[in-house]
């Protein structure tokens, strides 16, 4: 485990804003007064520790790669209590003061302080106007009537698409089945027909078969002259357009 990695997602977690720098404070502030509260330093051993485990190369490769993944490493900084760690040394300064005034102040300036650290989330490109009430893309819809459409009483609907498709359908529909999922019966097709979708340049034999094969019977797919006619040899046939993409049904029943 280098330490590039390390840093890597140490810099994503601590963003644009300064909060980490009263988080460091509060920390140091714990520090001084140790001893004032038991609480004090149980924060700053727990502290320690998680930066030992989180930095230190060998506990970070058993973390990351036998663990929870080093694609998600930064699932580390969940286990860092920062917000609660700054509110207690906020609580316990500010408590220390004893006339009233003194402390409305102190509780309004660390305030001011943990607002003017940070970053608003109302900011240009945290939100965007969505154009349904389903807060999908307009394509996803559309794609979807048209697979209902296209479908028989009791069939089994499952369908496939790019990444466009695939978080959006079933929040949309949630009786479209799709071939993913860690606890699927075709767990393993899914893996077989998400990697075609990452490919330039799709084996279409190789993605229907492994859609025929875990039952789905609706493939969403960017349109291409060429790449039609391979899926209808496949028995896949185009059943309408949406935008840039083809959508494809198979030409036989398939059972639930």
């Amino acid at each position: 485990m280098n330490t590039e990695f390390i840093l890597l997602w140490l810099k994503m977690y601590l963003g644009n804003g300064l909060h980490w720098v009263v988080f460091l404070v509060s920390i140091f502030i714990l520090i001084i007064y140790k001893n004032k509260r038991p609480e004090n330093k149980m924060f700053i051993l727990y502290t320690v520790v998680w930066g030992i485990l989180y930095a230190f190369p060998l506990t970070a490769y058993v973390i990351a790669y036998y663990l929870i993944g080093d694609n998600v490493y930064w699932r580390m900084f969940w286990l860092l209590p920062s917000t609660i760690i700054i509110a207690f040394a906020a609580t316990f300064l500010a408590g220390r003061l004893k006339k009233e005034l003194k402390y409305g102040i102190a509780v309004l300036g660390i305030c001011l302080l943990i607002i003017l650290t940070g970053n608003c989330i109302y900011g240009k490109g945290q939100f965007s106007k969505q154009s349904n009430r389903f807060k999908v893309p307009n394509k996803v819809i559309a794609a979807c009537n048209i697979i209902r459409e296209n479908s028989t009483d009791g069939e089994m609907i499952k369908a496939v698409g790019g990444y466009d498709f695939i978080c959006y359908m079933r929040q949309y529909d949630a009786g479209i089945y799709q071939p993913y999922g860690r606890y699927s019966p075709g767990y393993d097709l899914g893996e077989i027909i998400w990697d075609e979708f990452e490919k330039e340049e799709a084996d279409i034999t190789v993605l229907t078969n492994a859609c025929m094969n875990c039952r789905t019977n609706f493939i969403i797919y960017p349109s291409n002259k060429a790449e039609e006619q391979e899926f209808i040899d496949n028995n896949y046939n185009p059943i309408g357009k949406v935008e840039e993409y083809t959508i494809y049904k198979f030409n036989q029943y398939v059972p639930e």
